[in-house]
């Protein structure tokens, strides 16, 4: 089973600034995670990553 989007919502607000959620429900948790869940937030103004928060696991080099 893929995972399933649950929301995806993307706003850019009158000064410019750029809010971006994204969510979606997986087939069983990520280790060490005990829920279902991959999510990102993203806000950015005046071309710079003011937040950026998701909860990926880190990815090791090779």
């Amino acid at each position: 089973m893929k995972a399933t989007l649950i929301a995806k919502a993307k706003e850019v607000n009158d000064d410019g600034s750029i809010v971006e959620v994204v969510i979606w429900e997986l087939p069983e948790p990520t280790p060490p995670s005990t829920h279902k869940y991959k999510y990102r937030l993203f806000y950015g103004q005046n071309g710079k990553c003011r937040i950026r928060y998701d909860n990926e696991r880190t990815k090791r080099r090779s």
